[in-house]
């Protein structure tokens, strides 16, 4: 053990070095700090239109590109101006364009307006240089908001209650917002506050990113390089008190079962909302229902483990960037069937602080409950520290439960550097039940790299609310990264990335070594392409019982070890997904265990319309020679989605997601009209079903339907 400890110190201060010889002495200067003073006023019309009110107030103008040409003024011009209100900020933009003609805008969802010209306004409302809100739009008035924590890591999925008008004019166009401070978080100590500022705007047709306070390409946006926003008196935040009652009808059919409706009691809910404070908020849901939520992507998976499936329920993705760590430890997924949960987060003094609690019915309809509790506290200048603790609860008494500290230390721009240890509990496991997780990472524009380690006990068990890989072994890996920007012979930006790493038993028995490369090649019409390989030797974990005596168990189980070695490449290619019609091919081939794997995989994208957007996509996987898949006979895989997003309007969507897998000849399909029907209140229709044929209506096996009513109270 202590031999182990030794090799992978020594190898992670090898790594260290070499990355610090790439960096060499890469610096960047910050330019001096701008400022924007708010004025107060009632409460303005937002229409789109500035009055005369907007004309007295200070402007915040000369936007600095980052892309495509750092450093230099915006091509074209940009002012922002802003208002306050007692219960509200006010945002105006003002984008001058010389060509209107040439404004370029999208029609879609919330939060979709990456292909297309946009603005988005950054607010760090504690002023604490780590955490901000984003609110944005585009020239249809499609909004966009989300998060950023730890500096510079952003996050959509937040979603609050705010305001926008846009409209197109002779100059341009204009955005109007108006943020109600319900919807943030902030300070109320201070008379007159003062706030981290910066402002976005984005010109599709040049790719041009320009802002208010310069960002560069090496820092990209960072909260600690806000401007400020001065002069905010006399802010009342309010009660903060929302409510979101629902009503669903419920109709299914299963096999030959025909169409019958399940409605009772269950078939309604309420999701509540309270801020407790200025800076605390209290989430509450009870019965809660997810029919609109997309249906997850059917995937290819030949691999030992379960397939990772994203957060895509609003009660659990509101405030999830404080539950993140280096290791998963809470994985919202794991509760998979809620029927009351209560949420708390927000940030006391410098100590951020979140909490959960659900009770969730498993597939086996049994009870279980959930707890979470995550605190992180800010130390230094941009460093942190924090713990974790979860458990869950089972109706017999049984349990499984972590603790966790962790530690982020940034002693300079380009440097981060990440420390992680945990235990678990279960009552039938108490020795061998640790993990640890380092690393140390430097990023720039042209350069970047990282080095770390991870272990595991063999008993430690963390999946029961988090997400992790099997256990009992110790890991190092690095990689680093060279991305120059040649800018001619029509290549504008070239990645190169090389990493590898080794694996071991925690008894010492070597496990695994691999290295791989890939690069990336970003052409002047920002198309791109780029191949890679990859060489390894492993021993796999084998959970199949093929008779033979288990020599070794983990948190998925008994196995047996099998070595396989070998090597494989990858080829992709893809062209410019905001253009009208676009596509994207890739092949990849190989060993894989003991026999052959060839893939390919690629998509159509076409958008007819500024609101209408059709995907194809799918994906091939060819096996040859694999004992343990249908006993090494050639096998194909296959899934195929097609996808059709329709908004007739900022009010109205409609959605049809139809996937083909292969392997079981099924068809699914899943669509939905919404209609915003109100502020934040909306009526879904809702339809899914599973046949065998595309278009035999007699071949469908289950078919569901929900129409769901949800109303926003906002005191």
């Amino acid at each position: 053990m202590n031999s182990i400890f030794c090799n992978i110190m020594k190898f992670l201060k090898l790594a260290i070095f070499s990355c610090l010889i790439i960096a060499g002495n890469s610096s960047a200067q910050q330019d001096s700090v701008r400022v924007l003073r708010s004025v107060p006023t009632e409460s303005p019309v937002l229409d789109g239109v500035l009055e005369a009110d907007w004309w007295g107030s200070p402007v915040g103008a000369d936007f600095i590109q980052r892309e495509p040409d750092e450093g230099i003024p915006s091509t074209e011009g940009t002012e922002v101006r802003v208002m306050h209100s007692p219960d509200a900020l006010y945002v105006a933009f003002r984008c001058y364009e010389s060509d209107p003609s040439l404004i370029e805008t999208t029609l879609n969802k919330r939060d979709r307006i990456w292909n297309c010209d946009r603005v988005v306004l950054f607010l760090d409302t504690y002023h604490d240089h780590r955490t901000a809100f984003f609110f944005g739009t585009n020239p249809s008035g499609v909004q966009l908001d989300g998060t950023f924590r730890n500096d510079y890591h952003d996050d959509d999925d937040w979603d609050g209650y705010w305001e926008v008008a846009t409209a197109i004019d002779d100059s341009g166009w204009v955005a109007e917002f108006k943020i109600p401070y319900s919807t943030i978080r902030f300070n109320t100590f201070d008379e007159e506050q003062s706030w981290g500022f910066n402002a976005f705007r984005f010109i599709q047709r040049n790719k041009e990113m320009s802002y208010w306070q310069s960002v560069s390409r090496d820092h990209r946006e960072r909260v600690s390089e806000f401007g400020h926003l001065e002069g905010l008196s006399g802010l009342t935040p309010g009660r903060g008190l929302e409510f979101r009652p629902y009503a669903v009808a419920d109709f299914a059919e299963e096999g030959a079962t025909p169409l019958q409706g399940e409605n009772n009691w269950e078939n309604l809910g309420i999701d509540v909302k309270y801020r407790l404070s200025t800076n605390l908020t209290l989430d509450a849901t009870f019965n809660p229902d997810f029919a609109q939520i997309e249906a997850d992507n059917e995937v290819i998976n030949l691999s030992d483990y379960p397939v990772y499936l994203s957060e895509k329920r609003p009660f659990f993705m509101e405030g999830a960037d404080i539950f993140d760590t280096e290791m998963e430890l809470f994985y919202s997924r794991r509760i998979t069937n809620p029927e009351t949960g209560v949420k708390i987060t927000g940030k006391i003094g410098n100590t951020r602080i979140a909490g959960i609690a659900a009770r969730n019915l498993n597939e086996d309809e049994e009870t279980e409950d959930f707890s979470v509790l995550r605190l992180k506290r800010d130390v230094l200048e941009k460093s942190e520290i924090g713990l974790l603790f979860t458990d869950k609860e089972d109706a017999s008494g049984g349990y499984s439960r972590v603790w966790s500290a962790d530690a982020r230390f940034r002693f300079g721009d380009p440097w981060s550097t990440n420390l992680q240890v945990a235990q678990s509990y279960k009552p039938e496991l108490t020795n061998d039940n640790w993990a640890y997780s380092l690393g140390s990472s430097y990023s720039s524009d042209k350069y970047s790299g990282s080095v770390w380690a991870s272990g595991k006990a063999r008993n430690f068990r963390g999946n029961d609310a988090g997400w992790i890989s099997y256990t009992d072994y110790h890991r190092v890996g690095t990689w680093m990264q060279w991305a120059p920007r040649p800018e001619k012979w029509g290549i504008r930006r070239i990645g190169n990335n090389l990493n590898g790493g080794l694996e071991w038993q925690v008894d010492g028995q070597f496990r695994e070594k691999w290295w791989n490369y890939n690069n990336s090649i970003q052409t002047m019409n920002y198309w791109y392409f780029g191949f890679g390989l990859n060489q390894s030797s492993y021993w796999r974990r084998n959970y199949v019982d093929d008779g033979d005596p288990y020599e070794f168990s983990d948190n998925f189980g008994n196995f047996n070890m099998e070595n396989y070695s070998g090597g494989s490449y990858w080829v992709w290619f893809e062209t410019d997904f905001a253009k009208p019609l676009a596509f994207d091919i890739g092949h990849s081939q190989g060993n894989f265990r003991d026999g052959y794997e060839k893939e390919i995989w690629g998509g159509v994208q076409w958008r007819p319309k500024e609101n209408l957007v059709l995907r194809l996509n799918s994906e091939l996987d060819h096996i040859e020679g694999v004992t343990d898949i249908e006993d090494g006979q050639t096998t194909d895989y296959i899934v195929s989605q097609l996808k059709i997003e329709w908004t007739l309007s900022l009010r109205l969507f409609t959605r049809l997601n139809t996937q083909y897998v292969h392997e079981d000849e099924a068809y699914l399909t899943n669509m939905l009209i919404g209609y915003n029907f109100a502020p934040e209140s909306y009526l879904y229709l809702v339809y899914d079903d599973n046949r065998n044929e595309l278009l035999g209506w007699d071949s469908v096996q289950d078919r569901k339907i929900k129409l769901k009513v949800s109303y926003f109270v906002q005191i």
